[in-house]
């Protein structure tokens, strides 16, 4: 048994057939139980199976969403590449991938239409470009154009004083961290 520093292994407790059983009986002995779980079929449906359905003790639920795999906007949906039709198909990035809204509707129609090759010139374009991440590095020349006490960072610090105490400056970027 682990103490209280140390974790168990994580245990699969597979397509979610016994799964409450064994979470419920973890709980009752004393173990944080951490389940991580889809909370819809790739078509978009309600899994009867899910944690959110069968869980009404759970204290804590974090809906959680990935990076849209095509546009890297945040993702909650979950699209299969493959043509099977059934609910329950294990794979990994081979079978399924996280997809925005957009990108799965345009790759829903795209399936649908499977005569389309979607390395050619005149396939259909995405449903919204891919979004161009803001650096958070400053050009050269915008660097020279500061004055001298906004070139030690590559924002002009308006308080002085938080240049006097390291940690000051370390409070006050956590402070901007955190918002």
């Amino acid at each position: 048994m682990a103490t209280s520093r140390e974790v168990e292994p994580a245990c699969s407790v597979g397509w979610w057939k016994i799964w409450l059983e064994w979470v419920e009986r973890w709980a009752n002995e004393g173990k944080l139980v951490l389940v991580a779980a889809l909370d819809g079929t790739f078509k978009r449906a309600a899994l009867p199976t899910s944690p959110a359905a069968r869980c009404p003790w759970r204290r804590i639920v974090t809906k959680l969403k990935a990076v849209c795999a095509h546009c890297h906007r945040e993702a909650a949906f979950t699209h299969r590449k493959s043509p099977e039709e059934d609910v329950e198909l294990v794979g990994g990035q081979d079978k399924y991938e996280a997809l925005c809204r957009g990108c799965h509707a345009q790759s829903s129609t795209e399936m649908a239409l499977s005569s389309i090759n979607l390395n050619s010139p005149t396939a259909p374009s995405r449903a919204h470009p891919p979004v161009k991440r803001k650096s958070s590095r400053i050009s050269n020349a915008r660097r020279a154009s500061l004055p001298e006490a906004g070139r030690e960072n590559s924002k002009t610090i308006r308080n002085p004083s938080i240049l006097q105490s390291p940690t000051r400056r370390r409070r006050s970027l956590q402070a901007v961290t955190i918002r």
